[in-house]
């Protein structure tokens, strides 16, 4: 799962091997790196002076950006009758040159669990979720376009479910646009065969805006179909359990309410466990906001230390934590972080 992994025998190499996991960890795609480091080489010295003995600094995989492919792909949204932008967690960063995007070519965009903060509920183009796990328009959109633009997304089995061939079946043209080129390859046995763009997703909307600006005729906007994607979105939303009676706490219309009340700069940080489902299909995301979770990507336990994290990272700013599933007990020891990090006056805007 690493990008990079090596065990330092010698402290002459440390320096360096350290200066490469770096390169190599953010640049393309960025991912973990394991440096192994016995006892011994730890409380061995060090030179004064170091000199490279490792590798010249890492190629990050990336080609470079194919403006014809560019222009090929934005020809096909602009000629297509049903078009859908799928935006995956590789957007983030650029989520309002994404949004700017879409509001020129009007084209809906769905989002996956990691775009909760890229694609907001209060955005007008928002057109539900993807995935297995269904939430705000279940599927719909995407199993109904002919078009398909799939940014920043690795597309994968918690998006297909286990038909991974009838996924995007309707669709009579995909381009997938992503910066690992493993991830493009990958899928060539599972996914509909799809038109590949190799790029940082930055760099392909700038591209792209670029066109936009040169003058393109992109006066192209089907109510109709808008009006279906939208339909769909509120029509199979979370409020239909939400609003159900009960005689105990509704999680559901909780964490909906939780949502309308967080302020509009909120970090919101979730766990994961089976409450990572309900968080994500019930809260309803606002621009500006930021959103994090591992999805289920890692051991319950890791919310309240990304909370504490975001909490001392940017002081100014409420930060929310959503858990449960046993996860707040699970990092019971962080609450004497809370309480140095609270003494020091850190900690002003959490809340948990």
């Amino acid at each position: 799962v690493a990008k990079f992994s090596v065990e330092v025998t010698d402290s002459v190499r440390v320096r360096d091997v350290l200066d490469d996991a770096l390169k190599i960890m953010t640049t393309g795609r960025p991912g973990p790196v394991v440096l192994s480091i016995p006892l011994d080489v730890q409380a061995a010295p060090m030179p004064a002076r170091v000199h490279s003995m490792v590798s010249a600094e890492p190629s990050d995989g990336v080609a470079p950006l194919d403006v014809e492919r560019v222009r090929e792909c934005l020809a096909s949204l602009v000629s297509a009758e049903r078009p859908i932008i799928l935006a995956g967690g590789g957007c983030g960063g650029v989520g309002k040159e994404l949004r700017t995007l879409a509001e020129i070519l009007q084209i809906p965009v769905v989002r996956t669990w990691n775009a909760l903060d890229v694609v907001p509920d209060d955005w007008t183009l928002f057109a539900g979720n993807v995935g297995t796990y269904g939430g705000k328009g279940r599927n719909f959109a995407v199993q109904n376009a002919d078009v398909v633009l799939a940014i920043g997304t690795r597309i994968s089995g918690r998006i297909t479910g286990g038909d991974t061939k009838s996924f995007l079946r309707g669709a009579r043209e995909v381009w997938h646009v992503d910066a690992d080129r493993g991830v493009l390859e990958g899928l060539d046995d599972d996914v509909v065969p799809r038109q590949k763009i190799n790029a940082y997703v930055g760099n392909f909307l700038s591209a792209c805006r670029g066109m936009v600006a040169g003058g393109w005729g992109f006066a192209r906007l089907d109510a109709g179909w808008l009006g279906r994607v939208r339909a769909w979105r509120d029509a199979y939303s979370v409020d239909l359990i939400a609003d159900r009676a009960t005689d105990d706490v509704n999680p559901y219309a909780f964490v909906r309410e939780l949502s309308r009340l967080a302020p509009l700069n909120a970090i919101v940080v979730s766990e994961c466990g089976g409450n990572a489902v309900i968080f994500h299909q019930a809260w309803e995301s606002k621009t500006n906001q930021r959103i994090f979770s591992s999805h289920g990507g890692s051991a319950m336990g890791q919310g309240l230390p990304l909370a504490i994290g975001a909490a001392i990272a940017q002081p100014e700013r409420p930060v929310i934590a959503v858990l449960g599933d046993g996860g707040f007990t699970l990092a019971a020891a962080e609450l004497n972080t809370m309480r140095v990090q609270a003494a020091l006056g850190n900690l002003k805007n959490l809340r948990v």
